[in-house]
């Protein structure tokens, strides 16, 4: 074999494993561009298209019922039967502001889907609103806030949030907006040990503000406790008999404490706020006899919580309008 031959033959062995170098990151590319999806992915994904896909029919269904309600009330009042007042109760009494401070967590923005994200931000317009009519209004401070939170919160309000008395929204996480009162903090969570029996004015009360569905367990008291601050649960045991899962709502948590404030009464503010649909009953002294619940007083609340699943729903942000994060 000549020498021209074997320069010839070793050029095409070099350019044979130079081709098949570079086909393999095309390959590996492909693969990365295009994930197999487990079963529970796929289904999730396909719900996720029929929930998208319905949306258009929901609107159109609130709507009519909205119509519906309207022209209904219309007709009582020309009849002259009596119709409950759509203005806002305020309480009665001297309203004297409390130096109690509320901290909302929103430091899981990333553990919740547009969904909970939609139905947290209802939540927290509830907490302003409990908070604008109570007779002890409490300094109502949300830590870590941005976000799709954030987001969300100003295409609903279009700024009407802003306005809020007493209402501090911060980037900043509790620790950073507290740097000197770790001590004075106390972290709400359904899954500590200890139980809260009173509210003091000097202390920082904190509730996570996460919709989960029971997902993450232990989250709240994990976190804080790996912080060195004090956690405590709501007295619920004590005073009223559940027979549902005794983890509430944002808005049911804030109301209940600011109720605390007004009564100085656990068991009144549990029964006024807890929805009768977790099976609500009381207890008295002795934890032996059972009270049966006003029902006339919570049916309010219970269509509340009942219609917050379907929260997400009552104004749709544009697909650009949502921030978008990763797995």
């Amino acid at each position: 074999m000549s020498d021209l031959e074997g320069a010839t033959n070793a050029a095409k062995v070099l350019a044979e494993t130079s081709a098949e170098s570079n086909k393999e990151p095309v390959v590996e590319q492909r693969q990365e561009e295009s994930p197999k999806l487990s079963k529970s992915a796929i289904k999730k994904l396909r719900r996720q298209q029929e929930w998208e896909a319905g949306r258009e029919k929901r609107a159109e269904i609130r709507r009519e019922k909205k119509k519906q309600k309207k022209e209904e009330r219309k007709r009582k009042i020309e009849a002259g039967e009596k119709v409950p007042s759509q203005k806002k109760k305020i309480r009665e009494g001297k309203v004297i502001p409390s130096d109690m401070r509320i901290v909302l967590d929103c430091g899981f923005d990333d553990l919740m889907n547009e969904k909970e994200i939609a139905s947290l931000c209802q939540q927290f317009t509830r907490c302003h609103s409990a908070n604008r009519t109570a007779l002890h209004p409490v300094k109502f401070c949300a830590t870590s806030f941005g976000g799709r939170l954030e987001a969300r919160q100003d295409y609903v309000l279009r700024g009407q949030q802003k306005n809020w008395s007493r209402y501090h929204p911060t980037p900043k996480s509790y620790l950073e907006e507290f740097p000197e009162e770790k001590k004075k903090m106390v972290y709400l969570s359904a899954d500590s040990d200890e139980t809260l029996h009173e509210l003091k004015e000097d202390e920082i009360y904190i509730i996570g503000a996460l919709v989960d569905k029971n997902r993450y367990k232990n989250i709240c008291d994990d976190k804080a406790k790996s912080q060195g601050i004090r956690t405590a649960k709501l007295p619920i045991g004590e005073y009223i008999r559940m027979s549902d899962r005794k983890v509430l709502t944002v808005n049911h948590v804030f109301e209940i404490l600011s109720l605390w404030l007004e009564h100085r009464d656990w068991e009144k503010a549990f029964m006024e706020i807890i929805p009768k649909r977790k099976g609500l009953s009381a207890l008295d002294e002795d934890n032996s006899r059972e009270q049966s619940i006003d029902e006339e007083s919570n049916s309010q609340k219970v269509e509340e919580v009942e219609t917050e699943a379907n929260s997400a729903d009552e104004i749709e942000m544009p697909a650009e309008k949502k921030l978008k994060t990763t797995d």
